[in-house]
């Protein structure tokens, strides 16, 4: 996905916030004003574009439509809402942990991208593999696998094996998500053989796994197609509500103009207590329709 200015503006502003806000801020400057009703044009702008991009692609786009299916079987079965939920109770935490690291991955990735082998280009493709694997666990397989089984599940693998076990069509999806070789990256138990040209994965008593360099440099593309199919097919799912949501805020910030206070300030103080936007949009279009009634008398 390539990103305009103006796109990049309203990804700094989130970075910025992520990076140095606490939980409480966070909220407060995302869903209290930080990010304006323009920026809302430019996310939801963004958004299409990438779900534009995905379909666009053959491989990308099969990937989508088994998410898409997926997560309307999740909805079907009353579990999709859960599984929101508990996306959003560690959003933060997870990005924080996962933004700085993974960008600089990424260009090295493509910097050896046409590289012959070499210890760096290895070791290289062989830290994004682990990164990409455990981000794409944390933001999905383990939250998406804990409404499914109904409790927390810590192993990533586990996690890999309910999903499937669910609905079988995310084996293609997950397919280059392979636990032994995440296991043997984290482990140090890899190896590469100059003879044979070949990287092996080793994990406690299994079998070890051999791969060309370049076969996994490919799984590691699979991971990043995978990862932005999924949050394309959430996204586009979750679009109508995202546009809802901004012609809240629009509502919300001319009914405070029609009543005469602040919108930044009353959105702050009003989600500091937990309510949310909606509740705040509904008191004060109740207020403005107890006025005219008094008006109209």
């Amino acid at each position: 996905m390539v990103f305009n200015d103006q796109d990049k503006k309203v990804f700094e502003k989130l970075e910025k916030i992520t990076k140095e806000s606490s939980e409480g801020e966070y909220n407060y400057q995302v869903i209290g004003g930080g990010i304006s009703n323009e920026d809302y044009d430019i996310l939801i702008e963004y958004i299409e574009n990438e779900i534009k991009l995905v379909k666009s692609n053959q491989d990308s786009n099969k990937r989508f439509e088994i998410m898409k299916r997926f997560f309307k079987k999740l909805q079907s079965d009353n579990l999709y809402d859960s599984f929101k939920k508990q996306t959003r109770d560690n959003d933060l935490y997870n990005a924080k942990k996962v933004s700085p690291s993974g960008k600089i991955l990424m260009q090295n990735l493509r910097k050896y991208e046409e590289q012959p082998d070499s210890d760096e280009k290895i070791d290289t493709i062989c830290k994004f593999y682990a990164h990409s694997y455990e981000r794409a666990c944390r933001f999905f397989f383990k939250p998406l696998a804990g409404v499914i089984a109904k409790k927390k599940i810590d192993a990533c693998g586990t996690c890999i094996i309910k999903i499937i076990e669910y609905y079988p069509e995310m084996e293609f999806v997950l397919e280059p998500f392979i636990p032994q070789i995440r296991n043997s990256i984290d482990h140090l138990d890899y190896y590469y053989d100059t003879k044979k040209n070949l990287l092996f994965f080793e994990d406690r008593d299994k079998p070890a796994l051999s791969l060309p360099v370049e076969q996994l440099r490919i799984r590691c593309s699979l991971q990043t197609a995978t990862e932005v199919s999924m949050n394309a097919a959430d996204r586009e799912l979750n679009l109508p509500l995202i546009k809802e949501v901004q012609h809240i805020f629009k509502k919300t910030e001319e009914y405070c103009k029609i009543i005469g206070i602040d919108f930044h300030n009353t959105v702050i103080t009003w989600v500091s207590t937990g309510r949310n936007i909606l509740r705040l949009h509904n008191a004060l279009e109740k207020m403005i329709e107890n006025e005219k009634s008094l008006t109209e008398k």
